[in-house]
């Protein structure tokens, strides 16, 4: 997998989330993961997304930020795992996103730091 990607984690004590490989390889092998979620009121606003802008969404969507996630790519790629890859998003996508998460309160710091050295330059 790699920046752009997308995917569901099929395991059964897993929510359906849309997550979406954010930044990485770490020097640790891990990528930096994010999840789309529907938008409610008062929720983080940092990167809306709306429909027609990625085939699984059909409603207005947000990143969630605080649900971010370093996790091995070795795990996300095995043969045994429980990924099923989608669509990447677009690179006008991925590049809000990542600024998204320089911009949410929810980013831990350290994964701010992370989205720093993978972020694709402006369109």
């Amino acid at each position: 997998m790699k920046i752009g990607d997308t995917f569901f984690n099929l395991h059964p004590s897993s929510p359906r989330y849309l997550w979406i490989v954010t930044a990485g390889p770490t020097t640790e092998d891990e990528l930096l993961i994010f999840n789309f979620t529907s938008a409610t009121d008062g929720c983080d606003e940092s990167c809306v997304v709306l429909p027609g802008e990625h085939p699984h969404v059909h409603h207005r969507t947000i990143v969630a930020y605080r649900r971010g996630s370093l996790a091995r790519r070795s795990i996300l790629t095995s043969p045994r795992s429980l990924c099923s890859v989608q669509q990447p998003v677009s690179a006008g996508l991925l590049r809000r996103i990542q600024q998204g998460a320089l911009d949410s309160q929810f980013t831990k710091q350290r994964f701010q730091a992370i989205v720093r050295q993978f972020l694709l330059p402006p369109t």
